[in-house]
Parts: structure tokens; C-alpha cells; sequence
């Protein structure tokens, strides 16, 4: 029995201490669309070469049919999804590697975010 009520003691003062940490972070309410806002103050977003971008990956993806599509063959490819798969790479990528990345992907030579390395 005193196994199973320092159990429960243990629980309670866990559950205690997790309900207390909860209320010490940035303050969150809900918006009129029914979503929850955090009030926490953010820089805005640098823009980004979008047209340059978009332009690069419609050469990609034309890139990316050639080389898969045979000859009297249906053939489907998402060059959206391999492209979301690669920025991932890119991300982390730096040097000669982000260099074939941005060189595949028709990337623009300015705006794309660069690691040394």
C-alpha cells in the first residue's frame, strides 16, 4: 500500500510541476479563425527571389521529364516533391555540393541562401 501511495504522491507532484511550468511561456490566444496565436513579436521575412526560383525549377522539372519519360510509355513524376526533397539538402548544404545543387535546380545566382564550406 505505501508502494502505491508514494506512486500516486510521485504522479501528482509530477502533474503539479508540468501544469506550473505551462504557464510561464509566451502568452497564447485564439484568433477569430479559431487558431491559436502566440504573442510573440517576429522580424518580418526577407523577400526572396521568387521569379528566379520558380523559373528554375520549371527548367528542372522539363529537366527531370526528359530524363525519366521513355519512348511510347505513360510517365508520371512530381518535380515539386523531388525538388521539396532536395531544398532539404540544399539547406544544410555548402561548396561544391550547394554549387550542383543550385547548377540542377537552375537556382538563381543571387538569393539563395549560402553556407561556407
Amino acid at each position: 500500500m505505501a508502494k502505491n501511495g508514494c506512486l500516486a504522491a510521485g504522479l501528482a507532484l509530477a502533474g503539479l510541476s508540468l501544469v506550473s511550468a505551462c504557464g510561464h511561456g509566451p502568452a497564447v490566444k485564439a484568433s477569430t479563425a479559431g487558431l491559436l496565436v502566440a504573442d510573440v513579436p517576429r522580424a518580418p521575412a526577407a523577400a526572396a527571389p521568387l521569379t528566379g526560383v520558380t523559373d528554375g525549377l520549371l527548367l528542372f522539372a522539363a529537366d527531370l521529364y526528359r530524363s525519366a519519360a521513355k519512348d511510347a510509355t505513360n510517365t508520371v513524376v512530381s518535380p515539386l516533391s523531388v525538388a521539396l526533397a532536395a531544398s532539404m539538402l540544399r539547406a544544410g548544404a555548402g561548396g561544391q555540393t550547394a554549387a550542383e545543387i543550385d547548377r540542377v535546380f537552375h537556382f538563381p545566382p543571387v538569393g539563395v541562401s549560402r553556407r561556407a564550406g
